[in-house]
């Protein structure tokens, strides 16, 4: 937004500033003023990527091990309410009758986490 105003204002102020006859005597300072007004206009055109912090390098040395826990995913039987609800029924005029269904239990496969070999956090070694 900053750049977009600083080139309407620089179109703007050209437009209002008109044209006056140059004298030899007064050249020298008009190439003066033309030098310093491209060169802001100039910087807020380059300008336009925002700063992006500094520069991360790594080194290649020092690294954080990963983590790794020790286990495995089952499937366990988890017994599960189902609760009630209403549901439309048709008959056989052609209408559609409320009847409530009362909630029930019904079996479910479960994914669970079981920790095995050392159930305590480790770290793996990074080979080379």
């Amino acid at each position: 937004m900053k750049k977009v105003l600083i080139i309407v204002l620089a179109i703007v102020l050209g437009l209002a500033v008109r044209p006056v006859e140059v004298s030899a005597g007064d050249e020298g300072w008009a190439v003066v003023a033309g030098f310093i007004g491209g060169a802001i206009v100039g910087s807020a055109l380059s300008d336009s990527c925002a700063y992006s912090g500094g520069v991360v390098i790594d080194p290649g040395y020092a690294y954080e091990r990963p983590y790794v826990q020790h286990g495995r995913y089952e499937y366990r039987r988890k017994r599960v309410w189902v609760s009630g609800c209403w549901i439309y029924q048709p008959r056989r005029c052609g209408r559609a009758v409320r009847v409530w269904q009362p909630g029930y239990y019904t079996w479910q496969n479960v994914q669970v986490w079981v920790p095995g070999r050392g159930s305590y956090r480790t770290y793996a070694r990074r080979r080379r």
